[in-house]
């Protein structure tokens, strides 16, 4: 039996004729912070998109928690445990920020634990309080009930990370959870992460461009080029690979944080 929380091997999607990823390998163990890095145009997102269900590979497997998923649509992966942001925040923008919470509390209290499927008309004590606490965790009491469409870049970030954190999933995928945030949000976002990480319960897949942010986070990094996994090793690994620093065209990874 494996001892990886999610495992996929000889990942290869195409679109038409380009061919995105070519035989993709890459595994998450249970408690890892893994981060994929990489060129635009690497394959990043599209791996994600893989591995998450939003689309289907041509070719590979996909095990998650010891099941093959890889013909599971998305929302079926969802209920088995992966939860996910987008580089824009996907919220619902005329609702409040606690409103956006309760339907994630409610998601996972009345869908994922296989309760009836349909929203409450009215949610309950129990389902309001824990949207409350959610919201109180990651800093967005003060906004609760101001217009989601409002809030600024970082706080509508936040919201999306702890909608998601709100499904209880074991492996949290973020696709670029500090991209165009200002430094202040970008390291608030960081320590949050970091908090979420020792707390534990999950494990961590995530892309990212900030250097300084990965290296602060990763206890293991991948390395995306034209859709090939270059290298994959400790963040210390990665640092000293002399590959990886040509590969970013003069963005010395080795001198980072």
């Amino acid at each position: 039996m494996s001892n990886f929380l999610l495992e996929a091997r000889g990942i290869d999607k195409s679109y038409g004729r380009i061919q995105v990823l070519k035989n993709v390998d890459i595994s998450i163990a249970p408690g890892e912070a893994h981060v994929v890095i990489g060129p635009n145009g690497a394959g990043k997102t599209t791996l994600f998109k893989v591995l998450s269900g939003e689309v289907f590979p041509n070719n590979g497997s996909i095990t998650f928690a010891g099941k093959d998923v890889t013909a599971d649509p998305g929302w079926q992966r969802v209920r088995s445990g992966i939860g996910r942001t987008f580089q824009s925040a996907r919220i619902f923008s005329e609702l409040t920020p606690f409103e956006n919470m309760v339907v994630a509390v409610e998601a996972h209290e009345r869908v994922v634990k296989g309760k009836r499927p349909l929203f409450a008309l009215r949610p309950t004590k129990a389902v309001r309080d824990t949207a409350a606490e959610i919201l109180e965790d990651f800093a967005l009491t003060k906004v609760a009930k101001a217009e989601t469409k409002s809030l600024s870049h970082g706080d509508k970030k936040r919201l999306e990370l702890a909608m998601a954190v709100a499904g209880r999933p074991q492996l949290l995928m973020l696709d670029e959870p500090t991209a165009g945030m200002a430094p202040g949000d970008r390291q608030k976002c960081v320590e949050l992460i970091d908090r979420l990480l020792k707390k534990g319960g999950f494990s961590l897949l995530l892309t990212e461009h900030d250097m300084a942010v990965v290296f602060g986070l990763a206890t293991r990094i991948s390395v995306l080029n034209y859709g090939q996994v270059i290298a994959s090793g400790t963040p210390e690994e990665i640092r000293s690979n002399a590959r990886v620093r040509e590969v970013y065209l003069g963005h010395d990874v080795s001198s980072a944080a």
